[in-house]
């Protein structure tokens, strides 16, 4: 489908389709149970990955009109396209957690074949963040977080008889530290990673490495947080567990 086609009856018809798929946008939880569950035939084919590669890329025209909408209804447009990409995102972020369950050696060619598809996730993500701007920004701003999570808890250590999943090494790319290195301008929402890093039982030395190699000062981090907050918390909301984490987390270096 081209720009063109969106106005027109072609458009129309993929908005009538989509409407069940996006009426539960403001959904909690990501991925969405309808992503999980289109996502799980797809896990279940030799093919499903490739599949969702190709529908990603088909929907170029989707990220055209989500960046400069038409020339008639550009925020709608946009609006709606988003919310499509989004769901189409959450679609391969689901199939790309269906899989993992499978992985119980990060140097296996399913793993291999997993951490190719958490790159291509991550850079439609980075993409996406950069077209949206305000357009349904808010919910495209969580998934580094879940991404960020999923490649630290998921990387194969010495202990991996306590991990369920293991679906990357050491080196993959991205690491946490470079989630975090892209968030070091960012305070409220790498204080926020950090915490969840925290409650999800990571052990802290691995954080704090995590924190070394990212080249960040957490301290001047939660300096910055903690000013912004008191000049608004409203703007800027601090979750005082979060910083009684972190703290703990510093004294622990």
């Amino acid at each position: 489908m081209s720009v063109d086609d969106w106005s027109g009856d072609k458009g129309q018809q993929l908005r009538n389709h989509a409407d069940h798929l996006t009426s539960s946008y403001s959904q909690t939880r990501f991925p969405s149970d309808l992503a999980y569950l289109l996502a799980y035939p797809m896990a279940e084919s030799c093919s499903g990955i490739d599949d969702w590669y190709q529908t990603w890329a088909s929907a170029f025209y989707l990220r055209e009109l989500t960046e400069f909408g038409t020339e008639h209804e550009s925020h709608e447009s946009r609006s709606k396209t988003s919310e499509l990409l989004f769901f189409l995102w959450q679609v391969g972020f689901a199939l790309f957690d269906t899989k993992a369950q499978y992985c119980d050696a990060a140097d296996s060619d399913s793993a291999r074949t997993l951490v190719l598809l958490f790159q291509q996730l991550n850079s439609a993500l980075q993409e996406m963040l950069l077209i949206v701007n305000t357009l349904n920004r808010d919910k495209w701003q969580l998934m580094p977080e879940l991404l960020a999570l999923r490649r630290l808890l998921w990387q194969e250590t010495p202990n991996t008889h306590q991990q369920s999943y293991q679906v990357f090494l050491e080196q993959d790319k991205p690491r946490f530290s470079d989630y975090l290195e892209s968030l070091k301008h960012q305070e409220l929402e790498l204080i926020q990673l950090l915490g969840s890093a925290l409650r999800n039982n990571v052990d802290v030395k691995v954080i704090v490495e995590q924190i070394k190699q990212s080249g960040i000062c957490v301290d001047n981090i939660i300096s910055t947080a903690e000013k912004l907050n008191q000049i608004s918390a409203k703007h800027y909301p601090l979750r005082k567990n979060t910083l009684l984490y972190l703290h703990q987390l510093m004294d622990s270096k």
